[in-house]
């Protein structure tokens, strides 16, 4: 006889897929309030798991916007990655610094440490 997995067992099997949206599509349909003190753990660290694979997509799109190296303008009065730069400033609501930040997070990531940018993606 087959008997279905208790949600603290499909939990602990979440934890072990890769990052998706039918994982994470399935961790929120869960309510942590109503696990064991073992299961909250092991529900938040599924969703660590998948914020990792999330954080990859984000980087991916920070750098098809911004690119792997960065530009730099004929103007005189325009810095390097300004036009990119104020662009995700203004899509993500965040100081032109914060977006900069974010950029070269993205570059490095992508530049120096492939190996870093793979592990976030399988979260």
């Amino acid at each position: 006889m087959f008997m279905e997995k208790s949600t603290e067992e499909r939990i602990i099997d979440l934890l072990f897929k890769p990052g998706s949206y039918e994982v994470l599509g399935e961790l929120i349909l869960i309510n942590p309030r109503e696990l064991t003190a073992s299961g909250k753990i092991d529900y938040l660290a599924a969703l660590e798991k998948q914020h990792s694979w999330i954080t990859s997509l984000l980087q991916e799109a920070t750098l098809a916007i911004a690119g792997s190296q960065p530009s730099e303008s004929d103007e005189m009065w325009e810095g390097v990655d300004e036009s990119e730069r104020e662009d995700i400033a203004t899509a993500l609501r965040l100081s032109p610094s914060t977006a900069q930040i974010r950029i070269d997070v993205a570059r490095t990531l992508s530049n120096h440490l492939p190996a870093t940018c793979e592990a976030l993606a399988t979260g």
